[in-house]
């Protein structure tokens, strides 16, 4: 009796997890059938190629996509290093209502600015870092560091920032690239009230020579609101 009813919970097992997948295999196929149709959906982004070739079983192109997606998060030999001597809280892991980090470093300048304002249900903190990269003789070494509360009315004045810049519209990368100029990475989060109306938001976008990029002007502001004084860029 006991072998009878193993036998048959295994087989009752492996009928709910059956069922289960094709259940999850029709919602996926369903969804993208209705993404093909839509005349605004940019279907040319990594994450949903990812989920038509795992829902058409096309392995060659899932590993392709895994290998590009590896190469263009790995870091080099030579730059693993560079920011070592920098010590803050991993963007991920920072709980708060909303977030944003921006990082900045320019061509001929041995200096790079990272500044996180964290906005929590009661207050808004700004954390600035100016570093020195290890390069060739010379150590990772932070050169000026600031943290700073914001009040109601400067964080308004970000956020609008943000608005005037449409940093949630942006896509991660403009195609614009080159080998000198500057670059400014900027990580974003929000907490949504609804997880089906208003849900969680993040995104990221790279920018080189940002200097006619409205998005600039949300760094700069955060700049002027630290008042560092070091640094490749620094407010007015």
């Amino acid at each position: 009796m006991l072998a009878f009813a193993l036998i048959n919970y295994s087989c009752n097992t492996n009928t709910f997890h059956q069922t289960n997948n094709e259940t999850k295999d029709s919602i996926l196929k369903k969804y993208i059938s209705i993404v093909d149709t839509l005349p605004y959906y940019d279907t040319s982004s990594i994450e949903f190629k990812l989920i038509k070739a795992y829902s058409s079983n096309d392995t060659n192109t899932l590993k392709k996509l895994v290998g590009h997606f590896e190469n263009m998060t790995r870091k080099l030999d030579w730059q693993i290093n560079l920011d070592s001597c920098v010590k803050q809280q991993a963007f991920k892991d920072i709980r708060s209502e909303e977030k944003y980090r921006f990082n900045y470093s320019a061509a001929l300048c041995p200096y790079a600015t990272s500044a996180t304002i964290i906005n929590y249900k009661d207050s808004t903190v700004l954390n600035t870092i100016v570093y020195q990269y290890a390069w060739d003789t010379l150590p990772c070494k932070v050169i000026e560091q600031t943290t700073v509360a914001i009040d109601s009315v400067g964080w308004a004045m970000f956020q609008e920032s943000l608005e005037v810049a449409d940093f949630w519209g942006l896509r991660p990368d403009n195609g614009e690239h080159g080998v000198d100029g500057s670059t400014l990475e900027i990580y974003g989060f929000k907490k949504g009230t609804n997880s089906e109306w208003d849900p969680d938001r993040s995104n990221f976008i790279e920018r080189w020579s940002p200097a006619y990029n409205s998005i600039l002007s949300s760094f700069t502001l955060l700049l002027k609101y630290s008042k560092t004084k070091k640094g490749c860029i620094t407010a007015l």
